[in-house]
């Protein structure tokens, strides 16, 4: 993922449930069926809107992970369209980049305050 600033950044990484879509402008992949994006990958959004000091965006993304993780906050591997978690559960890998995208947030909120 190529960070430029423009808003267009989240198309790739994340779901309907997140409001932008997964497929690219063409629709075609090349994989065969549905896939559903990582939940680590809208993590990754999490912290590069952080980097950015786009914290609004940044802390109502996480909310929105954080909501539909469950009551255990736990995450799956992937995020289905409707925002039901799929795949293996709990995924280390999205547990992991959970905690970084916190503390990135973190960071950026004591460096400027909220935007």
């Amino acid at each position: 993922m190529v960070i430029d600033g423009r808003p267009g950044i989240a198309c790739p990484v994340t779901c309907r449930a997140l409001g932008v879509q997964l497929k690219p402008a063409s629709g075609v992949d090349g994989l065969e069926g549905d896939e559903h994006p990582f939940v680590l990958c809208t993590f990754w959004l999490v912290s590069a809107y952080a980097w950015l000091r786009r914290r609004d965006e940044a802390g109502a993304l996480m909310d929105t992970v954080l909501r539909l993780s469950g009551p255990l906050g736990l995450c799956a591997e992937e995020l289905e369209a409707g925002g039901e978690m799929l795949g293996k559960l709990p995924q280390v890998f999205s547990q992991l980049d959970l905690v970084i995208a916190a503390l990135d947030l973190e960071d950026s909120l004591r460096e400027g305050g909220c935007s």
